[in-house]
């Protein structure tokens, strides 16, 4: 219903304009989800109906909407994709922006109260999806073609020779590697979807994302890729259960993840000796003030409750009370007692950062690298202290985009197996779950950070 609703508000409305009868494609097969009789010139007309992107919950919970995707709808060559937000109160204070294939900019949606907010940031980076480190959002003006080209298909309209099928095909080849490029015989031989076409794109989009960016820049991209990293843009915000960001937390956030000024190089308050770089980097390494010591309890607290929650018995700080040496060299922030074969694992939290000069030669070229190189020393001053309590050594290291290191990943990947357990839950609802509260809690504490030297 939502579909033919959306046809009425897109200038066919059916209460008004004679002859203009909306029927469901009754079996639902190709190729219409929805047709409209006499649409152009007494012939009816098949709209095929996909879907073109998904508003991050993160965003429309900052403006206190429901999320809502977008709708494409692929009619003849034209792709015309309309993105709405409805207001908070439920009200139908919705503003279209309907972006025609080759003619469209960044949209702007309107909410409640009459307040706009462009929330289709200019930029490539902002356009990848969100397992590219993007904010996952999608230029239309780039994936129309694909969903021209899969409609098409899927419509048994891919004629050789249709001008229009080929100009898309065009379009899409302009944007793709050789390697990747269409013709009409591999698109009706193959099984594409716009999904895969899209994949396509968004790999050639960070590419040469990539290959531009400095040698931090690498660092960060490869960082902010990585598996889960962006999992805090899918937490939708609840401000009851403490899964939201303030909005100038959020601002900064945005920026400080896409490598955008938050400062303006002032003296940083806490230290007085460096001087606040424009991305916000000195912030969340700088060891004066609480902010370091503070989102490393943060991040384990949050660890330690989903303990609980999978009744593993954990205890926070193990080790503390076995004497003044043992408190130095204390090996775990949160203890499991029977984890592996028998023994209690000694988890020993640690956040570092993709950009320090120790580690940014090759953090820059391989993904993970700041984590796996911190899991060493980890191990390096933990182990022979576990071993002599008998416990399991697991570094639990994030970097500071929120990428886990792999003795991390596995630890939480049985947590949430555990966790599903307890609560009847598949295990990949579980793993979001702790993924994106865990990182949601690091990214606040980024923000708070920042803003903390910013407003001094």
């Amino acid at each position: 219903m939502r579909c033919l609703n959306l046809c009425c508000q897109v200038n066919l409305n059916v209460s008004v304009v004679k002859g203009h009868g909306l029927t469901r494609d009754p079996d639902h097969t190709r190729p219409g989800d929805i047709l409209i009789a006499g649409w152009d010139r007494g012939k009816p007309a098949a709209l095929d109906i996909t879907i073109a992107s998904t508003l991050c919950p993160a965003i429309l919970g900052f403006k206190n909407a429901p999320g809502t995707p977008n709708i494409n709808i692929a009619k003849d060559c034209n792709a015309l994709s309309v993105g709405w937000v409805p207001s908070s109160s439920g009200d139908p204070a919705i503003t279209f922006a309907v972006h025609i294939q080759g003619h469209g900019t960044d949209e702007e949606v309107t909410v409640d109260e009459g307040t706009s907010y462009n929330i289709y940031f200019s930029g490539l980076e902002n356009c990848l999806v969100l397992s590219r480190g993007g904010l996952g959002l999608r230029r239309l003006s780039l994936h129309s073609p694909a969903a021209y080209i899969t409609s098409a298909v899927a419509s048994d309209c891919s004629s050789p020779q249709s001008k229009r099928l080929l100009h898309a095909i065009d379009l899409f080849n302009a944007s793709v590697p050789t390697t990747d490029e269409l013709t009409i015989t591999s698109i009706t031989t193959s099984n594409l979807t716009q999904k895969l076409l899209s994949a396509k794109l968004e790999d050639q989009q960070f590419t040469k994302l990539f290959a531009n960016a400095s040698l931090p820049d690498r660092a960060r991209l490869l960082s902010i890729s990585s598996p889960h990293s962006s999992a805090w843009l899918s937490v939708t915000p609840s401000p009851r259960l403490n899964l939201h960001l303030d909005p100038s937390e959020f601002q900064v956030a945005i920026k400080w993840w896409l490598d955008l000024p938050v400062s303006q190089g002032q003296l940083c308050p806490q230290c007085m000796s460096h001087s606040l770089d424009q991305f916000g980097h000195h912030a969340l390494s700088c060891k004066n003030g609480p902010d370091v010591v503070s989102r490393h309890n943060r991040v384990r607290d949050t660890l330690f409750e989903f303990c609980q929650r999978a009744c593993l018995g954990a205890q926070l700080e193990a080790g503390s009370s076995l004497g003044h040496e043992a408190r130095q060299t204390r090996p775990a922030d949160v203890l499991i007692p029977n984890w592996e074969l028998g023994k209690p694992a000694a988890i020993d939290l640690c956040v570092t950062s993709p950009l320090n000069s120790n580690t940014l030669q090759v953090a820059c070229v391989t993904p993970n690298s700041a984590a796996m190189q911190a899991e060493q020393r980890k191990h390096h001053s933990n182990d022979a202290k576990c071993e002599e309590l008998g416990w399991v050594c697991i570094p639990l290291v994030v970097e500071s985009y929120g990428s886990w290191g792999p003795e991390a990943q596995r630890c939480l990947s049985r947590l949430a197996g555990r966790l599903a357990t307890q609560l009847g839950q598949p295990k990949s609802l579980t793993t979001n779950l702790i993924y994106g509260r865990l990182n949601l809690t690091l990214i606040r504490a980024n923000s708070r950070a920042i803003l903390s030297r910013l407003y001094v």
